[in-house]
């Protein structure tokens, strides 16, 4: 699908970059959202209010947004052990 896409071409930039991340944002609390995004392979890492949104669009006014990223040296690192680390 388009979101599939749209990762695969972010995860493969990023790494030409020798960047590290990926991460996003989405303004609101939406499960269904955060269960999308983490079905492509990011990580939640949970809520921020935002501050300083003056000079913004009025829904990022005092909006709380959802965080994700993508570790892409994690990604690395679990395809050369062959199995994801547990963190233990």
């Amino acid at each position: 699908g388009f979101v599939s896409s749209i990762v695969a071409w972010a995860r493969a930039h990023a790494k030409s970059q020798g960047l590290q991340f990926i991460r996003m944002d989405t303004v609101g609390e939406n499960h269904g959202l955060i269960s999308h995004y983490r079905s492509h392979g990011f990580d939640f890492l949970g809520l921020s209010k935002l501050e300083n949104t003056k000079n913004l669009p009025g829904h990022y006014h005092n909006a709380t947004v959802s965080l994700f990223q993508i570790d892409l040296n994690s990604e690395e690192s679990e395809g050369e052990q062959g199995a994801p680390s547990n963190g233990g």
